[in-house]
């Protein structure tokens, strides 16, 4: 019996270590830098900004997700109507999401770190100073 128990802790022992093992490969497997935003290129065409989280199978995660929305202007232009981008927060959306959007790894075409003086970075960072204390925020405009 005491035997059995041995061989039952030495297992428990593998499973941890290869799950531990399993988790630091993929996330270096994706070479994600951390601290730094990403932008995830989508197959469809979206995009989405956000923090790119390990993968979990066949999927990554992205938290604390943005993506550019294009708006009309009702002031006259010659050239048509002028289209204004604005970054939507993924959770502002009406039907509540979390804020994370879990991604099949077989749509991704690409994804790019982001670098600290990026435009979208700024406009994010302005966008989340803006609303710290407003509990529904509105878009934030990228300046060009």
């Amino acid at each position: 019996m005491r035997k059995s128990r041995n061989w039952l802790l030495v297992l428990l022992l593998i499973i941890v270590v290869t799950g531990f093992a399993s988790f630091i490969y993929n996330k270096r497997k994706i070479g994600v830098s951390n601290g730094t935003r990403q932008i995830v290129f989508l197959t469809n065409g979206q995009i989405y900004f956000g923090n790119l989280l390990t993968s979990q199978g066949d999927f990554v995660t992205l938290r604390d997700v943005y993506y550019p929305q294009a708006v009309d202007s009702l002031r006259p232009d010659p050239s048509g109507l002028k289209k204004k981008i604005t970054l939507q927060r993924l959770d502002e959306e009406i039907y509540a999401p979390d804020g994370n959007l879990n991604i099949n790894k077989s749509q991704i075409l690409y994804y790019e770190n982001m670098r600290s003086d990026s435009k979208i970075n700024d406009a994010i960072n302005k966008f989340i100073q803006d609303n710290k204390n407003n509990p529904s925020p509105t878009a934030s405009p990228v300046k060009p």
